[in-house]
Parts: structure tokens; sequence; C-alpha cells
């Protein structure tokens, strides 16, 4: 009787108290290929983010200096690599440009321009998506560095999970055309 009734407090403790969901953001399945503006190498540096971006949960902003985190809503990976991966894959896409890669990379001796991304906020508060963030182009051929702030926000049309993460890929989304404008 007491190993049926461990068996089943382990089971229990396995299969969890409760039960977690996963989000994603970055289709870019409805985004158009645009007009060939250039096969330029650009190398894409791994996009830096908060530290609350870092890790799996999913945290939203309660004031100015409190975040919470969210029960059971996590991010499917780790948010450096997968905005590192959508900023590439838009870009190749949106630019009709294949020559769009993460930098450094071993293959690959030239460049013609580097992108690195810091995204100082990116977190849903009462209702919006707040986006702030800093790029730096450097045009290899020129020798210049071109540094750009970018902000917005998008509104959260709804009040589930799913909206909120509609509205980051959004804001996002409006991040990358801007830094395609200046490529």
């Amino acid at each position: 009787m007491r190993s049926i009734f461990t068996i089943i407090v382990f089971l229990f403790i396995l299969s969890g108290c409760s039960s977690k969901e996963f989000y994603t953001l970055g289709d870019i399945s409805n985004i158009e290929v645009g007009d060939t503006i250039t096969n330029e190498f650009i190398g894409v540096e791994q996009v830096k983010v908060p530290a609350y971006l870092m890790n799996s949960p999913i945290y939203i902003k309660k004031s100015n200096y409190h975040i919470e985190r969210l029960d059971n809503a996590n991010w499917v990976n780790s948010m450096e690599e997968h905005l590192t991966s959508v900023l590439i894959a838009y870009l190749q896409k949106y630019m009709n440009n294949p020559n769009i890669y993460l930098y450094p990379w071993s293959r690959i001796r030239h460049i013609d321009k580097r992108l690195t991304l810091i995204i100082n906020d990116f977190i849903a508060s009462s209702g919006v998506v707040t986006l702030s963030a800093r790029y730096r182009i450097l045009d290899k051929r020129s020798g210049k560095i071109y540094s750009y702030f970018y902000e917005t926000e998008e509104n959260i049309d709804g009040k589930r999970v799913e909206d909120m993460i509609s509205a980051m890929e959004r804001a996002y989304f409006r991040l990358i055309q801007d830094i395609s404008s200046h490529l």
C-alpha cells in the first residue's frame, strides 16, 4: 500500500502540478519578398536583450519599478538566439538578400556591413508593448559607423497572452523594417 502511494506521489510530481504554455514570435510567412536591393554580405551580431528576456519565463511590467512573471507562460527558447534568427530571416526575405548571416562566422571572410542590435526594453504594460532599442551599422567599405535609436509602442488587442505576443511581434517587425531602411 505504501509503495503504491509513493508511486502515485512520484507520478504526480513528475507530471507537474501545473501546465506550462510555450510561446514564440517571428512568423515571417506573410512578409513579402522585397525587390532586390543589394547582394551585399551583411553580418548580424547576436541580439543583446535585457536580463528578463534571457530566461524562459515571460514577464510583464506592473509598474516603473516592478516586473512580474506570468504564470505558466514561457518562451520556447532563448530570446537572444531567437530574436537574432528572426532578424536574419526577416531581413533575408524582406530585402531579398540571401547574403545575411550571423556574425562572426567561420567560412565567409568578407562582409560589407555589420549590424549590432541592443534591445533596451521589450515588455508589455497596461495594454501596450514597449520596444526600445539601439542599433549600429558598420559600413566596412567606407569605414563609417551609423548609430540609431528606435522606440515604438504597440497596442495589445485583447487579454490573452497570444494577443500580447502578437503585439510584440508587430513591434519587432517594425524595428526590423527600420533597420532595413538604413542597410
